[in-house]
């Protein structure tokens, strides 16, 4: 599968065959645009394991292409008015939203490939609000601003060689290198759900919403002291606690310092 400048070729047997059509165009702003990539059957199984994108995936019908459209330029615009910094941040290091199959249902939500496939990542938009979407895109755009920096410059990355950490919020049990970047998901997490609570006084989720920051701020506690015993972080949280903007976030990921 190939896709640039608004094609999408995937080969079979050979033989390279159009698939365009699956392919819808978010524009973000100043002349910029990320590109939805629909969901197809074999449009990853060379790539992809099939509990992670089924090779039998049927293609949307337009209805439901529409409806998905309309959720995800909402989830970008409430990114945007969130955050100017966060949503330019996301246009630099973001080509390609590719929509999940619905097949999966709620058991996958949101994952990238690191840098194997730069740029891209895997959203569940099935039965997802734009809040929900918007969070989804922001976590994911973080961990490739991260992989891409240390792609960049692995002097500074934090060895694999420590032990995995199981996270207090999801339970997975997840590598440190990608622990310490949770800690700055769950920072801006929290600032963009706290907004979209502020801003919708008639949100019929807000509930939900403050639920879920009262366990994102438990979890960067634990996670906290988890890390602390690994890392030497202490200036790095200093800054990143105050305020997670994209800066920070750079500064976060060079101050990081392995210590054990």
């Amino acid at each position: 599968m190939i896709h640039s400048h608004g094609r999408v070729l995937l080969q079979s047997d050979g033989v390279l065959n159009d698939q365009s059509h699956l392919l819808s165009r978010l524009d973000t702003g100043d002349d910029h645009h990320i590109w939805i990539l629909y969901p197809s059957e074999r449009l990853f199984d060379d790539f992809l394991e099939a509990d992670e994108y089924p090779p039998g995936s049927e293609e949307l019908t337009e209805t439901e292409r529409r409806d998905i459209d309309y959720r995800i330029h909402k989830a970008f615009a409430l990114i945007d008015e969130f955050s100017k910094i966060w949503a330019n941040e996301i246009r630099c290091v973001i080509g390609t939203i590719a929509v999940l199959p619905t097949c999966l249902g709620r058991t996958q939500r949101h994952f990238n490939c690191r840098t194997p496939y730069c740029g891209v990542i895997f959203v569940n938009a099935f039965g997802m609000n734009e809040t929900q979407i918007a969070e989804a895109i922001l976590h994911e755009s973080i961990h490739q601003l991260l992989w891409q920096g240390w792609e960049l410059h692995p002097e500074f990355q934090v060895s694999a060689e420590h032990a995995d950490i199981q996270s207090p919020v999801t339970g997975n049990v997840r590598s440190v290198q990608v622990m310490s970047h949770a800690m700055l998901i769950y920072t801006a997490t929290i600032e963009l759900l706290t907004h979209t609570i502020r801003t919708n006084e008639y949100l019929d989720y807000a509930g939900e919403l403050r639920s879920r920051v009262v366990a994102l701020k438990r979890g960067i506690r634990v996670l906290n002291a988890q890390l602390s015993n690994l890392i030497n972080m202490d200036a790095a949280l200093e800054i990143l606690l105050d305020n997670a903007t994209p800066e920070r976030v750079v500064q976060y990921v060079y101050g990081l310092q392995a210590v054990k």
